[in-house]
């Protein structure tokens, strides 16, 4: 009987096969520049870092944010009681599971602290994030409030 292929001869070729197929995908992907992490990876941990250090620096002061409906009063005093010069004062509101109540506002100074309009504001749980800059170093806080609604 008079094959076409033998065995040999289709084992042969399938192996001829792979090695094209490697190859060709050797050379293919040889050109190209695989990052093992995105290029802001590190931009990213110094920002978390910086952060972590803004707080940190901001801990030994005691923070007082008083909200009402419409606005939001700040005054942040040392550990001897004497108010704490701040500038570029900045007050970020996080509602949870409500992103879109999220907001950032800036501070204006008033007297003995700094005051902020903050529009109407949900009933119910906000966290928030203060950071400022004090004598050229970043300062923050972070905490959190509840406003009571209409009964």
């Amino acid at each position: 009987m008079n094959q076409i292929f033998s065995g040999k001869t289709l084992v042969i070729c399938l192996l001829g096969g792979v090695a094209v197929f490697h190859l060709g995908a050797v050379i293919l992907i040889g050109d190209k520049n695989f990052e093992l992490t995105r290029p802001d990876y590190y931009a990213h941990e110094s920002s978390y870092r910086d952060d972590v250090a803004s707080l940190r620096a901001g801990a030994a002061w005691q923070w007082q944010l008083k909200v009402e409906q419409g606005s939001a009063s700040l005054r942040v005093v040392d550990v001897s009681g004497d108010p704490v010069s701040l500038e570029d004062v900045s007050l970020q509101l996080y509602k949870p599971n409500n992103s879109a109540a999220d907001r950032t506002l800036q501070l204006a100074t008033d007297k003995g602290g700094w005051q902020v309009d903050t529009g109407s504001l949900q009933s119910g749980l906000w966290r928030y994030t203060i950071r400022a800059q004090a004598s050229g170093q970043k300062v923050g806080y972070r905490s959190s409030f509840s406003l009571q609604g209409p009964s």
